[in-house]
Formats: C-alpha cells, sequence, structure tokens
C-alpha cells in the first residue's frame, strides 16, 4: 500500500486502479453489513446463520490468527486483542517511520515519505472501519434472555451487569471515544480544511484515503460513508427485539441509498451504481432474514420453502462479488484499449456546440430554455459547473480542481492570457445566466 499510495496528482485518481480499489472497500464494506446481521436477536435455520458468519473475519480479524492457538480462550482475551488492534496499526506504522529514518541516516539514502505511509496507514483503518466500530460497541449489545437475565449477543455467558462485563465496558467506552470519536473528529477537520489546503500536494498525499474515491463536488462524503457504519451498529445497542434492530439498519441503509442516488458522490459513475445496487441488495437481503425469523420453527426448518428462500437471498447477496470482479476486468480493459482520441473527438464536438450556440440571438436561446424539462435545465446547470470549475478555475460547490491545481505551476503570462480569456467567457457566462433568470 506504501508503494501504490505514491501520487497527489488528481488526474490519475479517475483511472481504472483507484476505482478498483473502491470497488474492493464497497465489497468488502457490503460483507462486513451482512455479517453484522448475524449480532441481531433473531432465531434463523442454522444454515442462514452460517452464511451470516461466513464472513466473521472481516469484521474480527482475530479469527485469522487463532487466539486459541495462544492460549487466549475467553471472551475478555480475544476483546482485548481486538480493542488493541487499531491502536497496534498506527504504532507499527510510526516503528516504520522511525525505522526509516534509522536506515537513511546509515545509508545515506532517502527516508520514508511521511505523508504517503500516513495514507497508507490510515486507508486500512478505513477500510476496517465497520470492524473497528462493532468491536467498540459489542459490549452494549445485550438481550434478555427467558430467566429475565441480560447477557451479551457475542457470549451468552457473560451477564451485562457486574464483573467482567463492567471491565470490558469500561474499555469499550476508551475505544469509542478514541478509535469511532477520534477518527471522526480528525477525518472532519481534515474535510473542513479541504477547500483551502487542497492545493498543496502534501496535504493531498496526507489525506488520498479521504479524497480519493469521491468526486470533487463530493469531497465530504466519506463522513455520511462511514456514519452509515456508524449507525448500523448503534441500533444492535438502542432496540432489544431482532425485527426493530432489522428495520434500522433497513432504514439507515434506504436513507444512504437515496442520498447516492442524490448527490452522485463517487469519482466513476460506475461506482455509484454499484453502490445503489449495493444497498438494493442489502435490503432485499434483510427482508430475507425478517421472513426467515418470523416464519422459523423446529416444525418447517428444513421446510422447501425456507430453503428455496434462504438460497435464492444467499445467492443473490453473493452475486455482489463476480459483479465486482467483472467490473473492475472490464474498467481495466477499457483503460488499455483506450486513447486519448475519443476525448479529443468530443472536446471537438463540443466546441462546434458552443460555436454554434454563441451565434443564437437572445430570443432564440429564451425561445430554447423555456421549453426544456427540469432534468434537461439540471443536465445543463451541471454541465456549466463543471466549465465554470474545471475549465476557468471558478470554484463553487467544488473542494478544489485538477486545474486549479495544475494551474498554480503554470507562467505569468500564461496566466494573464488566460485571465483575459476568463473576462470575455464570464461576460457569456452571465448571459446565459440572465437568459435562465428571464426563464
Amino acid at each position: 500500500m506504501y508503494i501504490t499510495g505514491h501520487g497527489a496528482d488528481t488526474t490519475t485518481w479517475s483511472k481504472a486502479r483507484p476505482v478498483c480499489m473502491s470497488l474492493a472497500v464497497l465489497t468488502c464494506q457490503h460483507c462486513q453489513m451482512t455479517t453484522a446481521l448475524s449480532g441481531n436477536n433473531l432465531q434463523l435455520p442454522g444454515s442462514k446463520t452460517d452464511v451470516l458468519k461466513a464472513w466473521a473475519f472481516l469484521e474480527n480479524p482475530t479469527q485469522v490468527m487463532q487466539p486459541d492457538c495462544f492460549g487466549m480462550v475467553s471472551f475478555e482475551d480475544t476483546l482485548a486483542i481486538r480493542f488493541s488492534g487499531p491502536a497496534a496499526l498506527v504504532i507499527v506504522g510510526a516503528l516504520l517511520f522511525l525505522a526509516s529514518i534509522v536506515v537513511s541516516k546509515a545509508t545515506h539514502r532517502g527516508r520514508m515519505d511521511f505523508n504517503t505511509l500516513f495514507n497508507a496507514v490510515f486507508s486500512l483503518v478505513f477500510t476496517l472501519f465497520p470492524a473497528i466500530v462493532a468491536v467498540s460497541l459489542v459490549t452494549f449489545k445485550c438481550h434478555t434472555n427467558p430467566n429475565g437475565k441480560d447477557t451479551l449477543v457475542a457470549d451468552e455467558g457473560i451477564l451485562c451487569s457486574g464483573d467482567p462485563w463492567t471491565g470490558m465496558a469500561v474499555g469499550a467506552v476508551f475505544a469509542s471515544v478514541i478509535y469511532v470519536g477520534g477518527f471522526g473528529a480528525v477525518m472532519t477537520w481534515a474535510i473542513i480544511k479541504a477547500p483551502k489546503h487542497y492545493s498543496r500536494a502534501e496535504f493531498r498525499a496526507r489525506w488520498k484515503f479521504l479524497f480519493l474515491k469521491y468526486s470533487e463536488e463530493c469531497w465530504w462524503w466519506s463522513l455520511p460513508f462511514l456514519a452509515k457504519i456508524v449507525l448500523m451498529n448503534m441500533g444492535q445497542c438502542f432496540f432489544e427485539q431482532g425485527v426493530s434492530q432489522v428495520l434500522w439498519v433497513c432504514l439507515v441503509a434506504s436513507v444512504y441509498q437515496i442520498s447516492v442516488a442524490i448527490f452522485n458522490p463517487w469519482r466513476h459513475q460506475f461506482l455509484s451504481w454499484f453502490d445503489i445496487g449495493m444497498n438494493t441488495i442489502f435490503i432485499l437481503f434483510c427482508t430475507e432474514v425478517l421472513w426467515l425469523s418470523e416464519n422459523y420453527s423446529s416444525d418447517n426448518a428444513d421446510s422447501d420453502l425456507a430453503r428455496n428462500i434462504a438460497t435464492a437471498g444467499t445467492v443473490v447477496n453473493l452475486l455482489l462479488l463476480p459483479i465486482a470482479v467483472g467490473i473492475a476486468a472490464w474498467l481495466m480493459y477499457d483503460e488499455h484499449k483506450n486513447s486519448l482520441m475519443p476525448r479529443l473527438e468530443d472536446g471537438a464536438k463540443f466546441y462546434n456546440l458552443v460555436q454554434t450556440v454563441s451565434k443564437a440571438t437572445e430570443q432564440e436561446l429564451v425561445d430554447f430554455f423555456k421549453d426544456l424539462s427540469a432534468l434537461d435545465l439540471a443536465n445543463i446547470r451541471s454541465t456549466m459547473q463543471v466549465v465554470n470549475a474545471e475549465f476557468l478555475g471558478q470554484l463553487s460547490k467544488k473542494c478544489c480542481t485538477s486545474r486549479s491545481i495544475s494551474r498554480t505551476s503554470t507562467t505569468a503570462v500564461k496566466e494573464a492570457a488566460l485571465s483575459d480569456c476568463k473576462v470575455e467567457v464570464d461576460a457569456s457566462v452571465k448571459a446565459s445566466d440572465a437568459v435562465l433568470a428571464s426563464v
């Protein structure tokens, strides 16, 4: 990740490899959300519970380590390892940087770039954030047993009161404040500062993991992306009934899905479509889980209808994996096959279109705009915003653009020539705005 994390040039962030990395993050998050459903207070067939826990290692990486082999058999020991995981990741990154300083002084070679290493470490934290939230809140996920006592969902042998739950709850509070609250606060600070400091290459290199995946208009989308994860996990703490927990998850996923459709936040259109499809499949999967829980009993657990519904839901849920691989393969092939010619041809067509429109009279433009649909007007405004931001460097809703960044390295002569051109284009833009206002 350190080797591939180099580069603050935003013009490369829309290429196939960053898009494929975003696909991997989305697919990983979907598997983590599916696994989180196994923590709801629902009675499901054993086969379905096994399916929900198939990706449990993404939510609980300690399963890969097999802590039983190290003599850590209790839930408290495993939880302690999970609590220390994010801190250990940051400490390893810091030690690597210090070691690179020592090696560079001994060999007189360059040390590791701090900004690139920072981006690599926190890219992992960003990807594993669902697992971090899950472990921070696992101590507060309890349910009532038939004997009237509350026990942990993750370990039925631990009562949600007294020892050892109190000690684990203290650790969970610290983990929630430091990992969830602290990481969220740092990300919020970086996103707020981005419009002012985005033109600096070191800032983009350090916080690349926050802005790489999203368009300039929605540079802040990391916050709602991770807020969805936090809200989904908090539902298991606030609601005790399993049905209420799943309905809450569906509500959060639906609001997020509608937001993606409205803001179209991803840097590549395929990612927005994939994100919407992923949430649609997840909501359908939640509906299937609810049906199975409401109709499950020991008598009909192995009925044909229950098996067919469980199998269909599992197959549809797993379809995301080959779809993601297929999209990634197509993007890599399309980038390898295509050259600059298609873009140049589109540019020539756009230039000819602008020349034609510029020769129209004001009345012709008024007649044209007044008959347009609301969708067509929205598309025209979107095009004007792209031209203003990317070609003229006039930032409105955008954090920053690749053109405005590259402009900082141009000469004063080019800047003066561009400013003269902007005066003429600004007059045309104001005229078009006046036409829109009259309509």
